[in-house]
């Protein structure tokens, strides 16, 4: 089974996405029942976190911190309140 995978980062300003950066976004091949194993664990996980029930796992992390990780969308950073890494199984 093909299972999609997005990884990436997006900022937000007064509570309107202003960015988002997605350096991966591929299809991997996944065991049917795996596939649904972490489906329901990424549903779950969504409904505690910093976005809860948009469908992806979302962490909120220091600007600082983003910078280093994304320092090709670092201007853009420094325009935003907040910053998330996120995960999406698709």
């Amino acid at each position: 089974m093909k299972q999609g995978l997005q990884f990436g980062i997006e900022g937000y300003k007064d509570g309107v996405r202003v960015f988002r950066f997605t350096p991966m976004d591929v299809k991997v091949e996944m065991p049917p029942m795996s596939a649904l194993v972490a489906n329901g664990v990424e549903s779950m996980i969504d409904t505690k976190d910093a976005q809860p029930g948009d469908g992806e796992i979302d962490i909120a992390i220091p600007k600082d911190q983003a910078k280093k990780m994304f320092p090709i969308v670092g201007s853009q950073i420094d325009k935003v309140d907040k910053v998330f890494v996120f995960l999406n199984l698709k």
